[in-house]
Parts: structure tokens; C-alpha cells; sequence
């Protein structure tokens, strides 16, 4: 006689082999049927790939000196102190290969129309559109609030579409002049400039009637949807590498505010205006290219506070404040989110780069994960500023003298609550030739 049981305990004595082979094998197949499609593709990572075995899970023990592998959600996991410990990578946009890309489209085209992701992302329109000048662009709390936002998409794509899911980056500063003419911006990307007198996007995953626009409920509480505009500022180039990599090279740890405002004005704010469209105002939240740009600020970042641990904490007066302007029920604060290698919920993100890091800083990047990606803080080395100052063209020397006229014009004395400045190190003019 044989009894049935639920759960994994499933026989407890059959007559025959035969007999238990068979309710066995019904069982595992009813077993995984009922599991969700993102729990299989998060044990297999893809849907061909049935090596499940070898691959890494954060958290469980390793042998110390193992090589790195991926990770069950297609993680990157390095075995640490002998514990695999697992990062979300983020890789160059423009890196990845078309089945790629289909997939970060199919995926996030499926988010917006999840019930309880969709409606955390219509919640972060009114968020961006209400609080975005006076508030969440205010220095100190800019870049840490998108590492929040970020870091929230991410967690909820991959619990309830696909735990693949990364957001990607793309470097600005790859094509600084013409850069219209280039990747992203072609119908395998994201599409091109708006066309037409609504400047609607017409091609690539996001045009006209692939993607909806959304902005917050008009008076009778209804959606108001549209299509995706873009209006090129052609006029417009961002500093070039070489203007960017000196400035950074010549600040230090105690330069946070000189660094975030050279960051915020030679990069986010000019890419924001050159795009055009929804990215020049409160609603970019609803151009893909906007979550791009700011996990390249955010790259920018970790490569900034990978230098060392002077440079790893923000300089907030409070680090324990709660960040404003959050989804309801949620309290992230700063220390939260100021490290991208113990984000909340045991999270670590890391960068494909282009440059080989060591020590403590390889934590923060992807060994092994090409990325045409050159973006770097500093400069060659043997490499004075002074000699790449003077071999800089007049475009770059009008650009270099530009955005240090701004970090200089800005009073680091009157910064707002979050922050504190010690005594003996501030940003000094002449510090910079």
C-alpha cells in the first residue's frame, strides 16, 4: 500500500521500484511546474543553461582561492574569506550583444506594465516631477538619491519579473563631439531623435507605440499617456575625457563638493539638456536613457570612493537621516546607500571596466567582462595635468576653464543640512592651475 504525502516527503514505502519511479517522477514534474517562471530562471540563470550546479549563491561556502563564477541570477561571485560573495553587474551599454539588449527592453517594457511594479514606477513620476528642483537636485543629496532609485528597480524587477535583470550604463563621454551619430542613439538601442512636430521617437524598442510616456493623474484621475520625445540640442557636446580626467586628478578626498558639482555640471546636467525632450525636464524618468545616465554618474562615483576609505563615506553631517522623497514605507538612509558593496538586503552592485583594479576597490568592478568603456579619475601614469593642459584644443580648454569657473563661483560654506566640512580641508581655488 502505498502513502502519499505532501511536501518533499513524498513516499513512505512502495510496493515496487517501478511504482516509486513513476509517483516520484510525477511528482518533481508537478513539483517544478508550480514554481513561478522567474524562480526557474533564477536557478538556471538562462533557459538553456542547465549547469545550475556550478553556479555561485551569495552567502554559501566556498573553497578559498576559487576562481570567480556566475552567480545563480547571473551574478558575478568571488569567493571571499570562504563565502561567495555575489555583485549585480552593470555593464556598458553599448557592450551588450543584441540578445542582450532584447532582453533589458522585453524586460523593462514588462515591468511598467507589472501591477506592483508599474505602480511603484508611476509613483516615482510624481516623486521626480513634484520634488525635482528644489529637492532632489539639491547638492548632497542628488547622487545618492538615484543610487536609491536604482538600486529599488533593480530589487523589484528581479523579484517580480526576471532576477537577470541589471540596469546598464552608457558612457557619455565615449563620443563627446557628434555624439547623435553614434550608439546608442540607432534603432537598436534606444532610438533616435523625435520626429515630426511632437517630436515622438518613431524607431527602436522605445517608439511610438512600443512605449508610453506616463505622468501623474490629471484632475479627473486619470493616466495620462504619450509616446517618448526627444529634441537633439546638436549645439551641445559634453567635456571631453581629457578635460574630466584632469579635474578629478586634482581633487582629493576632502573635494566631495568640488567633485560632485564638476560631476553634476560637465556631465548629468549637459546630458539631461542635450538630449532634449522629457530628459530636459521633471518627467525624464520616463526616457530609458535616463536610468543609463545616472548609473554611469553612479560608476563614476564607486570609482571615486574606490580610491580608498577617506573617500569612501559622504561627508553628511548625519549619515543616519532618512533620504526624503521615498516610495511610502520605506526609511533608506544615507549609510544605506553610501557604499555600493553593502547596499540594504545583503545587495553589492559592481562596473565592467576597462581598468584593472586591485585591493579593496576590485570589490566594486567585474574582472573579466570587457568593457569598451575608458572612463577613468585619473591620468597616466608620469602624466603631469599641466602637460595634458597644454596639449588640450581650444574646445577643451574653453570647456576645462568653463566648469572650474562654476565649482569656483559655488560657496562651499553654505552647503545644506546634510553636510559637514572639516576644519582643515576645504576646496582652495589655487589649488587648481
Amino acid at each position: 500500500m502505498t502513502v502519499l504525502m505532501k511536501g518533499p516527503y513524498l513516499c513512505r514505502h512502495l510496493s515496487s521500484g517501478v511504482g516509486e519511479f513513476a509517483v516520484v517522477s510525477l511528482f518533481v514534474a508537478l513539483y517544478w511546474s508550480s514554481y513561478p517562471s522567474v524562480a526557474r530562471s533564477s536557478i538556471h540563470g538562462t533557459a538553456r543553461d542547465h549547469r545550475h550546479y556550478t553556479r555561485a549563491r551569495q552567502g554559501t561556502p566556498c573553497i578559498p582561492g576559487s576562481n570567480p563564477r556566475p552567480g545563480v541570477c547571473s551574478e558575478h561571485c568571488r569567493c571571499e574569506a570562504g563565502v561567495w560573495k555575489c555583485c549585480r553587474v552593470r555593464k556598458d551599454f553599448t557592450d551588450l550583444n543584441p540578445d542582450e539588449l532584447m532582453f533589458f527592453s522585453g524586460t523593462l517594457k514588462k515591468a511598467r506594465e507589472h501591477p506592483i511594479v508599474g505602480s511603484w514606477f508611476n509613483h516615482m513620476v510624481v516623486l521626480h516631477q513634484t520634488g525635482s528642483i528644489d529637492r532632489l537636485h539639491h547638492r548632497g543629496i542628488i547622487f545618492p538619491w538615484h543610487r536609491l532609485v536604482m538600486f529599488l528597480l533593480e530589487t523589484l524587477i528581479r523579484k517580480h519579473v526576471d532576477c537577470r535583470f541589471t540596469l546598464p550604463y552608457y558612457d557619455f563621454t565615449k563620443h563627446w563631439e557628434e555624439w547623435w551619430l553614434y550608439p546608442p542613439w540607432d534603432s537598436a538601442h534606444l532610438g533616435g531623435n523625435g520626429q515630426g512636430e511632437d517630436c515622438c521617437v518613431e524607431d527602436g524598442p522605445y517608439r511610438r507605440g512600443q512605449w508610453k510616456a506616463r505622468f501623474p493623474l490629471d484632475a479627473n484621475q486619470r493616466q495620462n499617456d504619450t509616446c517618448l520625445k526627444r529634441y537633439f540640442n546638436k549645439n551641445f557636446s559634453l567635456s571631453s575625457p581629457k578635460v574630466l580626467t584632469t579635474l578629478f586628478k586634482l581633487m582629493k578626498a576632502c573635494d566631495y563638493w568640488a567633485f560632485e558639482t564638476t560631476l553634476n555640471h560637465a556631465i548629468h546636467s549637459k546630458a539631461h539638456h542635450l538630449v532634449g525632450g522629457y530628459m530636459h525636464d521633471s518627467t525624464s524618468i520616463n526616457d530609458p536613457m535616463f536610468w543609463l545616465l545616472h548609473s554611469f554618474m553612479d560608476k563614476i562615483i564607486t570609482t571615486w570612493q574606490a580610491q580608498g576609505k577617506e573617500y569612501l563615506e559622504f561627508p553628511f553631517a548625519n549619515m543616519h537621516r532618512v533620504l526624503d522623497l521615498q516610495p511610502p514605507s520605506l526609511n533608506f538612509t544615507f549609510a544605506d546607500v553610501h557604499d555600493n558593496s553593502n547596499l540594504p538586503h545583503n545587495t553589492r552592485v559592481c562596473y565592467t571596466s576597462s581598468v584593472v583594479h586591485t585591493g579593496d576597490a576590485a570589490k566594486y568592478f567585474a574582472p573579466g567582462i570587457p568593457s569598451t568603456s575608458q572612463w577613468s579619475l585619473g591620468l597616466s601614469e608620469g602624466e603631469s595635468a599641466g602637460r595634458v593642459i597644454g596639449s588640450m584644443t581650444p574646445h577643451e580648454a574653453h570647456q576645462l576653464s568653463e566648469v572650474m569657473s562654476s565649482v569656483a563661483h559655488t560657496d562651499f560654506k553654505e552647503l545644506p543640512w546634510t553636510v559637514t566640512l572639516p576644519q582643515d580641508c576645504c576646496y582652495k581655488q589655487s589649488d587648481h592651475p
